[in-house]
């Protein structure tokens, strides 16, 4: 039996966080969700686990969700990114950085579940 797709998710407000979850379960039922608060969490999550998706914030403390899909590239990470924020002027420098997809907060649920399935088909 292949492993289940595994999901990080990085940040660092409690309630995005946790909504940010529950979508992706409805969205895939059988997943393993890993969530920090911060992109060295995330780092350090990645290289222990692995991902086949990352959702991350940009605006973390420690590291940045820019900071973080910079470190990833900078290891030939090749996996699938959602940045989500809710400054629009970041959305340039996300997705220079390596963010497959921009995601401005707040979000329309809906919104964020086809972003998910565009970004890692069922």
């Amino acid at each position: 039996m292949p492993p289940l797709p595994h999901i990080l998710i990085a940040e660092d407000h409690d309630n995005v966080r946790a909504l940010l979850a529950r979508v992706v379960v409805r969205t895939y039922p059988a997943v393993t969700i890993t969530t920090v608060v911060n992109g060295a969490l995330a780092l350090d999550a990645y290289r222990a686990h692995g991902a086949d998706l990352l959702i991350t914030n940009h605006n973390m403390p420690i590291m940045s969700g820019i900071d973080l899909i910079r470190a990833l590239h900078a290891r030939q990470v090749n996996i699938p990114i959602l940045m989500v924020s809710s400054d629009p002027a970041i959305e340039l420098s996300a997705l220079a950085a390596g963010a497959t997809r921009f995601l401005l907060k707040p979000f329309v649920l809906a919104e964020l579940q086809q972003a998910l399935i565009d970004l890692f088909p069922r």
